[in-house]
């Protein structure tokens, strides 16, 4: 399933830098970069794609039981410090987030974080091969691992281990997603729901 430029061209960014920090320069920059990504069919299909990734092991590790259980963000826009960040797409599960203070980590659990870390870019790559934007995802997916890593350091006192679990999982990740193809009933299935829940287009 691909979707059409028509379609794309109405993917709405959320934006939720204040207005006193879009002086900040990086802001149009990054704000025109979206602008310029979402209009373009082929890169939508690739985001959709990277974060079908991480629906796929979502499931599999069991911290979403089914695909409503997840939490899907469309292309967003906001102010972390005085830096500018972004994600075109975000699926996580809503019961592991880094707002829920309450939330008490196990090993167990950043295992499986790890898992759908590393399976976005994973699967981004054995079906499309990369583009200038893969690392930055890759990046990205990394970070938000590694916040979890410290919130667990914090607030249960497990060791941080992130280098090594995004290593380790990503091997592993990297040997299973070798076979897959986009004509995959599932794969298919996930990116198409991603297409509607993040970007809202059919």
């Amino acid at each position: 399933m691909e979707v059409s430029k028509a379609n794309v061209e109405q993917i709405p960014i959320t934006d939720l830098v204040l207005p006193e920090s879009q002086v900040l320069d990086d802001y149009p920059k990054i704000r025109a970069k979206m602008g310029r990504n979402l209009s373009c069919s082929e890169k939508v299909n690739r985001y959709a794609v990277h974060e079908s990734g991480h629906l796929i092991y979502l499931l599999r590790t069991g911290l979403i039981s089914s695909v409503p259980d997840a939490r899907y963000e469309g292309p967003t826009i906001y102010c972390e410090g005085d830096t500018i960040q972004y994600f075109m797409a975000a699926v996580t599960s809503n019961k592991v987030r880094l707002s829920d203070k309450t939330f008490v980590y196990t090993k167990d659990i950043l295992d499986k974080l790890a898992y759908v870390a590393v399976a976005g870019t994973l699967v981004e790559r054995a079906l499309l091969g990369i583009d200038e934007e893969t690392e930055n995802a890759s990046d990205g997916d990394k970070g938000t691992l590694f916040k979890h890593c410290y919130a667990a350091l914090e607030r249960d006192q497990i060791d941080f281990e992130g280098f090594t679990l995004w290593t380790d999982k990503y091997e592993e990740v990297k040997n299973e997603s070798k076979g897959l193809s986009e004509a995959d009933p599932l794969a298919q299935q996930l990116k198409k729901l991603v297409f509607m829940r993040c970007f809202g287009v059919s």
